[in-house]
């Protein structure tokens, strides 16, 4: 599961604690890597340390190439890719309950 990201998003930073409860509770069952852009990487350092996201890894995407690649123009976004490779798109705010909920059918296939 991929999670695009910029570190001054104000709708990021809702999603993030949420994000994290999500990831601590799928274990080892899903990878999560958050892929921030739009801006600066000692920002980007920051807000993973503010909002204790630090137990995945984050890529800082500073040319967009990866953002570019799913078709991600604005934050925040998630890519959903399952065993067989096949990738979901979602862009927009998802909540705890609806990543929670996308995550858990992950682990269903």
């Amino acid at each position: 599961m991929l999670w695009f990201w910029a570190p001054w998003c104000t709708e990021c930073r809702r999603e993030a604690p949420g994000l994290a409860a999500v990831q601590a509770g799928a274990g080892d069952e899903v990878t999560f890597v958050g892929v921030a852009g739009l801006g600066e990487i000692p920002e980007m350092q920051a807000f993973v340390e503010d909002y204790e996201l630090a137990a995945f890894p984050h890529l800082a995407d500073v040319d967009g190439s990866i953002w570019s690649r799913f078709g991600i123009s604005r934050q925040p976004a998630y890519a959903f890719i399952d065993d067989s490779g096949e990738v979901e798109v979602v862009r927009g705010v998802l909540g705890e309950q609806g990543l929670a909920d996308r995550v858990a059918e992950l682990t269903a296939r």
